[in-house]
């Protein structure tokens, strides 16, 4: 038999659909009236989707992850290993395809999902629908399990191929294939009447009704017209980029990045652009906020994973962007966070209220110990900074720096000249009092020390500058 034609424009969705692109990964994010369960924390996400009470989530190491509801040990009982590729999460069961394309399946099997599911052949993809389950092959042919009453939504399933993705609701399921055509069967009220033509790359199944998205972006839906006009309220612009269904409520994702939902369930999240995986459950949905923090086209995870941006303190955010967010200090701009390369010179706060007053405690960490230091000080910036002896200390000559010089050991200073102990360290404290002049608000006061050999009676070192910015 001769493969299906494809048009390019679809040819081109479907492969984004079946295999998105490895830079997709992100933060899992849940919304809606009633969301089971809070999700897993950190980024690195590639797939998520939503069940009736709970959700199943792939990571880019091929975890598979569970958090909702776990009545039949559909959370607690899911399979391990990290060769997961895709999962489906259904009323009370999950499936989940291996990098081999075998199935897995774990959770409720009262109507035989669990059992039922094939035990050997290469699928590429699953859907778990209410009590039941569909996947496809590697040669493009369906297979579904479990609860078959009172539609055949098991029993008359298509037994043609050329099938790439497929969606399973209450009663009845949908499947597209290669030519970008539909098909429905199941529940007649529900499937009936399934649009015809082609042109379609994505699908997506609720409790009553389903959703189509086209190559222009736009939408078409059929099924039951409840929660006030699920049908009848479809949006009939072009440019939409994902769809999603849950029991009573469709999703759509805006040109704008947005998502935007109608029906019973319509909380969706006024933030974020880069969406993707979008799924929706009973009364709720699901979905993964690709993060790129420095906006350069590639995902954080990705960028991390590479070793293109460093993540020192393993928070799965690059280390450039936690210090620009001001996430992380870097008080000395090695670009790396001062938490995991301390300073020379750091500090307990970076900024003080004229009005509060208060005191910034310093911590001086010289390369070598028992030299002589001193601790000076400049309220007009760090540069061009001031040389001597071969070094550029990071401050500027004003009268606050003579002060700090002429008078060490006093107010508002403490601690400022010394021996450093053996380690090459010491401790210091700028106080400031109550009350002074709201002039001075916005102004920003740096610290830095020298070292001096007590041999050579030369500067061994020069610290970086550690800034305290006056606020009201």
């Amino acid at each position: 038999m001769n493969a299906p034609e494809v048009s390019l424009t679809t040819f081109l969705a479907l492969t984004f659909l079946v295999a998105p692109p490895a830079l997709s990964q992100g933060r899992l994010e849940a919304f809606g009236n009633s969301s089971p369960g809070t999700p897993p924390a950190g980024t690195g996400f590639v797939q998520v989707d939503a069940g009736t009470y709970f959700n199943l989530a792939i990571h880019a190491d091929g975890s598979l992850w569970a958090w909702g509801s776990d009545s039949d040990g559909q959370v607690s009982s899911k399979p391990n290993g990290y060769d997961f590729t895709f999962a489906s999460a259904g009323g009370r069961f999950g499936l989940a395809l291996r990098a081999d394309g075998s199935l897995e399946s774990w959770g409720d099997d009262t109507w035989g999902p669990v059992s039922g599911a094939p035990t050997v052949g290469e699928f590429t993809q699953v859907a778990a629908g209410y009590q039941f389950g569909v996947a496809i092959d590697a040669d493009g042919f369906l297979s579904a399990w479990g609860n078959d009453w009172p539609y055949g939504v098991v029993t008359n399933t298509p037994t043609d191929s050329g099938y790439v993705q497929v969606a399973a609701g209450l009663s009845h399921a949908v499947a597209l294939r290669a030519d970008g055509t539909l098909v429905s069967w199941g529940e007649p009220t529900i499937t009936m009447p399934t649009p015809t033509g082609a042109g379609f790359v994505q699908i997506a199944a609720g409790r009553d009704m389903n959703i189509a998205l086209k190559e222009d972006g736009s939408v078409e839906t059929w099924g039951a017209n409840t929660a006030g006009g699920l049908i009848t309220n479809t949006p009939t612009d072009t440019g939409y980029l994902d769809i999603a269904a849950a029991w009573d409520t469709l999703f759509v994702q805006k040109p704008n990045g947005l998502i935007h939902a109608w029906g019973n369930n319509q909380v969706t999240p006024n933030y974020g652009v880069d969406w993707f995986s979008l799924d929706g459950g009973a009364y709720h949905a699901v979905a993964i906020w690709e993060l790129d923090c420095n906006y350069d086209g590639t995902s954080d995870y990705s960028e991390i994973e590479s070793g293109e941006s460093q993540d020192c303190n393993g928070n799965e955010v690059p280390d450039s962007c936690d210090i620009k967010s001001g996430f992380s200090y870097d008080i000395d701009g090695n670009g790396i966070p001062d938490e995991c390369m301390p300073p020379a010179l750091s500090a307990n706060v970076y900024e003080l209220s004229l009005s509060a007053g208060g005191v910034q405690d310093l911590f001086l960490a010289a390369p070598t110990g028992a030299d002589v230091y001193l601790l000076l000080g400049s309220v007009t910036g760090t540069s061009p900074g001031i040389t001597a002896g071969g070094f550029t200390l990071p401050l500027n000559e004003d009268a606050y720096l003579h002060r700090t010089l002429a008078s060490p050991n006093l107010p508002p200073l403490s601690g400022s000249f010394g021996t450093l102990s053996g380690s090459g360290t010491a401790n210091a404290a700028f106080t400031m009092p109550l009350g002074l002049a709201p002039g001075l608000v916005g102004l920003t006061v740096h610290h830095a020390f020298v070292t001096v050999d007590v041999v050579s009676g030369g500067i061994s070192f020069v610290s970086n500058a550690a800034p305290l910015d006056l606020t009201p």
